[in-house]
C-alpha cells in the first residue's frame, strides 16, 4: 500500500474543493436557468423542492427541541404541584397556630388547580390505556404528555 504524502494529500483536498465549487456553480446556474424558464406567477417547483428538503432535514431537530422543552415543562409543574402543595398546607398550619380563620377564595384557587391536574392525568391515563392495555407510572405519564402535545 503506498504511503499518503501530505503534499499528495493536499493536492487531493485541493481537487475535492474545486469539484464542489464546480458543482455549486453549476447548481446556481441550473437554479437560474430553471427560475427564469419559469413563468411569473407560476409556482417555482424547485423552490418548493429546495424548501421541503430543507424542512424534512430540520424537522427531527425541531421535534428533539419540543419534546426536551415539553419534558421540562412537565417537570417544572410536577415541581410546582408538589412545592404549591406543601406552602398550603405549611400556610394552613400557620393560621391554625395563629387563630387565622381559614381563607375560602385561596382554599378554592387550590382545590381548583389539584382538580384541574387531576383531570388533566387522568385524560392522559386514559388515553395511554386505551392504547396500550395498561396503566404507567409518573415518567410515562410525562412522556405520554409530551407525545400528546406534539401529537
Amino acid at each position: 500500500m503506498a504511503a499518503l504524502t501530505p503534499a499528495a494529500g493536499e493536492g487531493l483536498v485541493a481537487a475535492l474543493q474545486r469539484a464542489q465549487a464546480e458543482l455549486q456553480s453549476i447548481q446556481n446556474r441550473l437554479e437560474e436557468e430553471h427560475a427564469a424558464a419559469s413563468r411569473k406567477g407560476d409556482v417555482n417547483t424547485l423552490s418548493l423542492l429546495t424548501r421541503l428538503n430543507r424542512l424534512r432535514r430540520e424537522l427531527p431537530a425541531v421535534q428533539q427541541e419540543c419534546q426536551q422543552v415539553l419534558a421540562a415543562k412537565q417537570e417544572l409543574v410536577d415541581a410546582v404541584k408538589l412545592g404549591l402543595g406543601a406552602n398550603t398546607e405549611q400556610l394552613h398550619k400557620l393560621r391554625r397556630h395563629a387563630g387565622i380563620p381559614a381563607d375560602a377564595a385561596s382554599d378554592d384557587t387550590y382545590a381548583s388547580f389539584k382538580a384541574a391536574v387531576r383531570e388533566h392525568e387522568a385524560r392522559l391515563q386514559a388515553s395511554y390505556a386505551a392504547a396500550h392495555g395498561q396503566q404507567f407510572d409518573r415518567a410515562e405519564l410525562n412522556e405520554a404528555f409530551v407525545q400528546s402535545t406534539l401529537a
